[in-house]
C-alpha cells in the first residue's frame, strides 16, 4: 500500500479556502480535488494531522456521507463498518451499498 505524502496534501488543501472545523472531533475538514486523494479514495482521515480530507467533486449525498464517515474516524480511531454505520444513521444513504 502507498501513502500519500501527507504534507503534499495538506500544502495543497492549504491553498484552497474551502475547509473548515469539524465540530465534535475539532479536526480540520479539507474540500480538495479527487486527485488529491489516493487512487479510489473519495475521503481520508489523516489521525497525525488531525484532518480530514473530501473530495469536492462528489453529488451531495455521497459528500455528506463520506463526511461523517471521516468524522466518525476523527472521533473514534479505525473501524470501517462503524464508520460506515455511523455516517448511514446521519445520512439515511449508505455509499457502499450504490
Amino acid at each position: 500500500l502507498v501513502q500519500p505524502c501527507f504534507f503534499h496534501i495538506q500544502y495543497l488543501a492549504s491553498q484552497n479556502t474551502n475547509h473548515h472545523i469539524n465540530q465534535k472531533s475539532g479536526a480540520h475538514v479539507f474540500y480538495v480535488p479527487s486527485s488529491y486523494l489516493p487512487p479510489n479514495v473519495l475521503g481520508m482521515y489523516v489521525p497525525d494531522m488531525h484532518t480530514i480530507y473530501i473530495a469536492n467533486d462528489l453529488p451531495e449525498k455521497d459528500r455528506k456521507f463520506v463526511y461523517f464517515h471521516e468524522e466518525y474516524h476523527s472521533i473514534h480511531g479505525a473501524g470501517e463498518e462503524e464508520a460506515d454505520n455511523y455516517a448511514f444513521k446521519r445520512t439515511g444513504h449508505n455509499l457502499r451499498a450504490a
